[in-house]
């Protein structure tokens, strides 16, 4: 995809009847959605051949949110999620591009920050740690 972009990530859509949504995702098109109990975020993923550790293979997710727990979502009800190479080096890209950014946030998945573009759609960048 190129030299800062690595893959499509995901994309996220924020619901205030996630469950509801996901029903409907699978009725209307087939997406089997899987849901962990307690959680509220329901997930269904597309595997493509990059190889993770050992086993695992690398996926797109397509997830519905709880719309209340989408704390850095800013004026839309989706967020698209890139998977970089190196977000130090892209952070960088954008501070030179004069973009404002998140802080870089660490999790279990890798690190993460997020953006709008000039439209104000909400954009997600993730450096999956995880990635041999």
């Amino acid at each position: 995809m190129g030299d800062l972009i690595a893959n499509l990530g995901g994309i996220f859509i924020y619901s205030p009847k996630p469950a509801e949504l996901a029903a409907w995702y699978q009725k209307s098109l087939g997406i089997n959605y899987e849901h962990t109990p307690g959680s509220p975020i329901w997930y269904a993923t597309f595997k493509y051949p990059a190889k993770i550790h050992s086993e695992q293979q690398a996926c797109c997710v397509l997830a519905i949110f709880q719309a209340e727990e989408g704390a850095h979502v800013e004026s839309k009800p989706f967020r698209v999620n890139y998977r970089v190479h190196n977000l130090t080096a892209v952070t960088e890209h954008l501070t030179s591009l004069g973009i404002i950014f998140k802080p870089i946030e660490t999790y279990p998945q890798g690190k993460f920050t997020w953006l709008t573009d000039p439209e104000g759609n909400s954009i997600e960048l993730w450096e999956d740690t995880q990635l041999s």
